[in-house]
Formats: structure tokens, sequence, C-alpha cells
């Protein structure tokens, strides 16, 4: 499939801005909360009825994250960027799509294949941030929670959005522990459970 931007000139606008938001606060968390205060609904695809008719929401990080990390909006072409995986789960093949490969074992990439919202070493900024961001791959620093004292840490959940419990400490030594559900907030803008 041949990429056209959108012939509709506000969701052209909205894209733009994602990428202009990014150069500028340099982080997706940011330009969700950006989008987020200022109100600004963003474009998604609506699945029913079938079509080409576009829906208006408010941001979210999951689709913004997908948005920047798409090469395609960098004008390149991309082929084979997931692979398939078998496994044998009580005697029987369960096989899961989907999973993300390395850019270096992608079938195909073609830079400057077409016209980008932004240009190919744009995108690859954009994607030099997002790895500098990454905090929960193997090999990252560690972080709050993370061989303190709460026992229960990755086991919580929020009893209203479902969210797992973050941990905090505080007191003059740490040793004051709390848990928090932040997923709402981190991934909508929204309040704090």
């Amino acid at each position: 499939m041949l990429f056209r931007s959108d012939p509709d000139l506000r969701v052209q606008q909205a894209l733009s801005m994602v990428f202009s938001k990014m150069t500028e606060l340099g982080s997706v968390r940011q330009v969700l909360l950006w989008f987020r205060r200022a109100e600004i609904s963003l474009p998604k695809r609506n699945p029913d009825p079938p079509g080409d008719r576009t829906i208006w929401g408010p941001a979210v990080y999951s689709a913004l994250l997908r948005l920047l990390s798409n090469p395609m909006y960098g004008g390149a072409y991309a082929f084979g960027k997931t692979h398939a995986r078998t496994r044998v789960i009580e005697g029987r093949a369960r096989k899961t799509v989907g999973h993300k490969k390395p850019r270096e074992e992608w079938t195909v990439l073609l830079p400057d294949h077409h016209p980008g919202y932004i240009s190919w070493e744009q995108y690859e900024r954009h994607q030099a941030m997002l790895a500098a961001n990454v905090h929960m791959k193997s090999g990252a620093a560690p972080k709050a929670g993370r061989g303190g004292r709460a026992l229960l840490s990755g086991l919580l959940r929020c009893r209203r959005c479902g969210c797992m419990l973050y941990v905090s400490y505080s007191g003059s030594q740490g040793m004051v522990l709390r848990y928090q559900c932040r997923g709402a907030h981190m991934r909508h803008g929204a309040p704090r459970c």
C-alpha cells in the first residue's frame, strides 16, 4: 500500500502537531500531558462501521507511542517488523503473533520511500529520544521500589481502575512506603485514583 497523507486537513494538522511537540518536549508522556491540558483531540480510525471514517478523542499514551514509532510517518516503507512464536503448552502448540523484531531483523526497510509527515532524520531523532526514555527494559537503571522493603511490589492492583500500584518511599531514611495508583494518570493524563 502506498502511503498518502490523509486528505482531511484537520487530521494532517493534528498529526503534524504530535511530531512537533515530540521534538519540542522530548517524551511521549510530556506530549500526552500537553495534548490533555490543551484539550486537543486526536484522530483515530473507527472500526465500526467499515470505511474510512475518522473519529476524534482525547490523546492516549499507547496511540501516541505507536504513531511516533511508525517509520511510515518518517517516509519509510517497512515490512516484517514482527514475527510469530509457537510454544507447546500442556501438550498443545500455541501460536502468538505480533512480537516485535529489532530493526536489524526487519525484512524490508526503505527510508525516503515516500513523502512523510517528518523527515527520516527527524524520525531517527525521535527514536533516539524514545530509547533514552525507556526504564522498563532489561539493563535499565533500578527505579524506586526495586530492592526495597515493599513486599507486595508488583502484585497489588487498583480497585478502581485495575492498574498495577506503584511503590514510593518517603521519610527521613526512606522507611515509609506507600502504594499508589498512577496508571490512569500516566497513560491518559487523568487524575490519580
